[in-house]
């Protein structure tokens, strides 16, 4: 018996499931290369303007689980977001914006839209991060600016 979870049916077929956890389906220097190449075109998924809403979970991994939020294991919880002006003459790099909280604008690359950054409809399964519920967590600050 294959002991390893990773070659099992059900972890295959959960993490298929995800565009971010696929990932792990693949060799670090695959997905190394597949990044590169993804960030070698043009960004062209979305434009300056662009309202997004990305998951809590994914862009901020590190505080996720200190957010004062109910639920927090078995909820989504969506903050929405705009993207602003290109910052590179060849469209490869965008600034997103996250809209009402006091963390500040990062510039993301082609991969980070693919991925992290796509999705333009709030979909049924996510909670929209309120206003209330942005009061209560201080934690959405920013240290510094940052490229991902």
């Amino acid at each position: 018996m294959d002991r390893d979870l990773s070659t099992t049916e059900l972890f295959t077929t959960f993490v298929s499931k995800s565009r971010l956890l696929s990932t792990l389906l693949n060799t670090v220097k695959f997905n190394d290369k597949h990044q590169s190449e993804i960030n070698s075109y043009p960004i062209t998924t979305v434009a300056p303007g662009d309202i997004v809403y990305l998951n809590l979970r994914e862009i901020l991994p590190e505080k996720y689980e200190s957010l004062p939020l109910p639920d927090l294991l078995s909820t989504d919880y969506m903050l929405r977001c705009s993207y602003g002006d290109f910052k590179s003459p060849n469209h490869k790099l965008i600034l997103i914006n996250y809209i009402g909280t006091n963390m500040r604008a990062d510039t993301v690359n082609n991969w980070y839209v693919q991925f992290i950054g796509y999705q333009k409809a709030l979909d049924a399964h996510g909670t929209l991060m309120t206003p209330a519920l942005l009061r209560d967590c201080s934690l959405l600050a920013s240290p510094k600016k940052r490229v991902v």
